[in-house]
């Protein structure tokens, strides 16, 4: 694909500025290269040398909420480095001094198996 696009753009060119004979040539040479009909290939060479404006998209809704992403944070820092397996023995560690499963693991049970409160 970026082949036929290549192509295309380098015709493009020679396209814009021929007479009506060297394009009906052109026009030929691209549809024999590229497998495309005459009214694709005219389009095709007519858009190779346009501009594309990029729309910006609007950011994603966080995920977590301010709480969560907070005592993440704390942990990163403490382990030194954003890592699942270190995340969960932490995590683990804290729910079983705090006594909630966990699965049911909150940040009001880690701020109460550290001692510290993050949500301040």
């Amino acid at each position: 694909m970026s082949e036929r696009k290549a192509v295309t753009k380098k015709l493009a060119l020679e396209y814009r500025r021929s007479d009506k004979a060297h394009k009906g040539e052109l026009m030929n040479q691209v549809c024999a290269l590229n497998g495309w009909h005459r009214s694709h290939a005219r389009k095709a060479l007519k858009q190779a040398l346009t501009l594309k404006v990029v729309k910006s998209r609007p950011p994603r809704k966080p995920l977590y909420g301010a709480a969560v992403i907070k005592a993440l944070q704390f942990l990163w820092a403490v382990q030194g480095t954003p890592c699942r397996e270190l995340v969960r023995a932490l995590a683990g560690r804290c729910a079983a001094r705090s006594g909630a499963p966990r699965s049911e693991l909150r940040v009001s049970h880690l701020e109460r198996a550290s001692g510290t409160s993050w949500t301040s």
